[in-house]
């Protein structure tokens, strides 16, 4: 599969992230959504790896933000997201005019308790 490099700057460091071209796509996706720019992400995936590669830690991250939006539901106004990790977090729309709920938070917890258990 087709991979892409494109240069990201971390704590005021320059460096290079390679991924396959589907994976650019939907991390453009959720940068989107969450109103981030891709060195924040980058940023937020380095506060919470730990045995990781940059690389393998986004794709990680990548699956684990869809695998969430899967099992997300609606009730009531309220916004649920739950997987096999057992968080059980519940966010609440925000009011109208303000930034929509993001699931990026859960997700980066999701991906550090994944990452504390690997070795």
């Amino acid at each position: 599969m087709r991979r892409a490099e494109k240069n990201i700057i971390i704590a005021h460091r320059r460096t290079s992230l390679a991924l396959e071209v589907y994976f650019w796509d939907c991390l453009q996706v959720i940068l989107t959504y969450e109103q981030i720019t891709l060195d924040e992400f980058c940023m937020l995936v380095v506060q919470h790896r730990q045995n990781s590669s940059l690389s393998s830690a986004v794709r990680l991250v990548i699956v684990i933000y869809f695998r969430t939006l899967a099992n997300v539901s609606l009730e009531d106004d309220e916004v649920y997201a739950s997987d096999m990790t057992d968080i059980g977090l519940q966010f609440h729309e925000p009011d109208a005019g303000l930034a929509p709920v993001t699931m990026l938070p859960v997700v980066l917890q999701k991906f550090g308790i994944i990452e504390s258990r690997a070795e």
